[in-house]
Formats: C-alpha cells, sequence, structure tokens
C-alpha cells in the first residue's frame, strides 16, 4: 500500500513524535494543566484554518466519494475535537505562536495553490488526522487510571476517529496509486512536511519556544530550505 511507504519515510519523525514529552506526559497523566492549555489554544487556532484548507480540498476532489469524506473531515471531525476544547474552559489565545503561523499558512498555501497536484494537497492534510489516532491508541494500550486527560486519549482512539483514519488513508491510497512518478514525489514532500510541523507544534507547546521555522515557497524542495534553529526538528531533518 502506498500509505506504508509514506508512513516509513517519517519514521524517525514519528519516533519523536510517539516519544515527546507532551506526549508521554499526556498519556500518563502527568502533563503541565498550563502545557495543555497552551496547546489547545493553539489548536483551537489550527482548526480553523485545518477546516478551511479541508474544505478548500474537498471542492477539488474528482472523485465524489473522496470529496465528501473531506468535508465529513471538516465538519464532523472538527466540531468533535472543538468539544474537548470546552472540556477545559480556555480563554481565547491572543495571536498564533510561530509554529502555529508555520503549520497553518502552510497547509492554506497548499490547498489554495492553483498548480499544485490535488493529490499532493491531501498528502500535506492527512499526517494531522493519523498522527493524533496513533497517539491516542498508544496512549490508550497504557492507560493510567484518573488521568484527567482521558478524554482527550478517548477521542483520538475510539472507533469513530480510527474509522476516519482509515478513510483518509483509502483517499490518500487512491491517488497515490495513479499518481505520477512527479507528483508522488510531492506527496512525499508534502506528508513530511506536514509531520515534521506536527513535531514543532508539540515542541512549542511543552518547550514555549519561539524558534525560527523552516521557510520555503517550495516545501518539496529540501535544498530551498533554511535549517531551523529548534534542536529537535533540526534533529529530524537530518535523519531524512
Amino acid at each position: 500500500m502506498f500509505i506504508n511507504k509514506l508512513r516509513q519515510s517519517v519514521k524517525p519523525i514519528m519516533v519523536l513524535i510517539c516519544n515527546h514529552p507532551f506526549n508521554e506526559q499526556l498519556a500518563n497523566g502527568t502533563l503541565s494543566p498550563k502545557k495543555l492549555k497552551r496547546f489547545l489554544k493553539q489548536d483551537s487556532f489550527y482548526l480553523i484554518d485545518y477546516a478551511d484548507a479541508l474544505e478548500r480540498v474537498a471542492h477539488e476532489l474528482p472523485d465524489p466519494h473522496h470529496g465528501n469524506i473531506f468535508r465529513k473531515f471538516a465538519n464532523e471531525t472538527i466540531a468533535s475535537e472543538r468539544d474537548i476544547h470546552k472540556e477545559y474552559t480556555l480563554p481565547l489565545a491572543q495571536e498564533k505562536s510561530a509554529a502555529c503561523v508555520e503549520y497553518t499558512q502552510y497547509l492554506l498555501s497548499t490547498a489554495y495553490a492553483p498548480n499544485k497536484p490535488i493529490a499532493e494537497k491531501v498528502a500535506s492534510l492527512v499526517p494531522c488526522i493519523l498522527i493524533y489516532n496513533v497517539l491516542g491508541k498508544q496512549a490508550s494500550e497504557n492507560k493510567t487510571e484518573n488521568n484527567p486527560y482521558q478524554k482527550w486519549i478517548d477521542l483520538y482512539s475510539n472507533d469513530e476517529y480510527s474509522a476516519s483514519a482509515d478513510l483518509a488513508i483509502e483517499v490518500l491510497n487512491d491517488l497515490g496509486t495513479t499518481a505520477s512518478a512527479e507528483t508522488k514525489i510531492k506527496m512525499f514532500a508534502a506528508f513530511q512536511r506536514a509531520t515534521q510541523l506536527e513535531l514543532a507544534f508539540f515542541d512549542d507547546a511543552y518547550y514555549n519556544q519561539k524558534v525560527m521555522w523552516p521557510q520555503s515557497e517550495t516545501p518539496d524542495s529540501p535544498s530551498n530550505e533554511t535549517q531551523p534553529t529548534d534542536p529537535t526538528l533540526a534533529r529530524t531533518l537530518q535523519s531524512k
């Protein structure tokens, strides 16, 4: 399956994400509420732009079945995630963090780019769905009693969310199977880039770092990117 090749290409980054102190401590219930609140405040910004990108791509997908899947993501999935935010009664963040800006700008610029293949656009959006399913299942398998974050874990590990992840894989596999060699390269680049930015998002929430993230108008051209000053992300890029 095409998804297996994509996952293999981001395996070093996924190790860092799964072993990230934010995710490990959330899973065992020891994460500082302050760190979770910082994450959720930025996630509230992220979800608005993510839903926008999903809707845009849904309109462009040539297969009506694929389009309906992405509209479902933009509506039902986003709504269910926002329910989690209500659990923690958060004041709104005043502005996006550097990591949130970098991630949302990348997703939106990719989704709205007139000349990018639709398969590349899909590849940029799917990592978010898959990563949280992996994290939810990982935490669920090592359940801690009286975990204050259990509802977060339940959301991302339940059957409904897992079914959404499977649908995302279905669309990605269908597009990857029929894509040209050139488009496949762009799909790999988009999938890797989005996964890197997920890691950066966790770094920002946990370490509260304002760093210079890689800047590039063409994320599928690594030679055009500058090296990040954040050491974790730098290690990730070097490991690819």
